[in-house]
């Protein structure tokens, strides 16, 4: 079953991101903030949807809409996607990433990007987001300072 976040779904919401977080190679270094992460799940321009089994919380996508930097219209991007190890392989994700595309076309965006810039299971996800109909856009790099 797949919940939009509301305050009820605090807890689970916060163990799931905790879980990613710890999971990640590339975040390890950032300090978890449950203060930083609660206010982006109040801004209005963020949406945030949960996988739900049987009462566990599974997964979570959370993307934001903002106009693009030299225009005035309006994009979709995700901020993370995440699936409990134990819970991959089924169609949780890409059901999350649809309802995040629903979410982007009632704001008027006219694209959606998603990325993976986590160092979780990127290669998986790069054949979901393409098997959905996605494209290579670019690419990213990063080098710490």
């Amino acid at each position: 079953m797949l919940v939009r976040y509301n305050d009820t779904y605090q807890t689970m919401m916060l163990q799931l991101a905790r879980a990613m977080h710890a999971e990640s190679r590339r975040y390890e270094a950032y300090e978890f903030s449950e203060k930083k992460m609660l206010a982006m799940l109040k801004n209005p321009n963020v949406f945030c949807m949960l996988s739900v089994i049987n009462g566990e919380g599974i997964g979570f996508i959370m993307g934001m809409v903002q106009s693009i930097w030299f225009s005035e219209k309006k994009y979709g991007f995700d901020l993370a996607l995440y699936i409990l190890p134990n819970r991959r392989g089924g169609i949780s994700a890409a059901k999350l990433v649809k309802e995040f595309e629903k979410f982007c076309r009632q704001q008027g965006c006219t694209e959606v990007t998603l990325s993976s810039s986590a160092e979780i299971s990127t290669d998986i996800t790069r054949r979901l987001y393409v098997g959905l109909g996605y494209q290579d856009c670019g690419f990213i790099v990063r080098r710490e300072i």
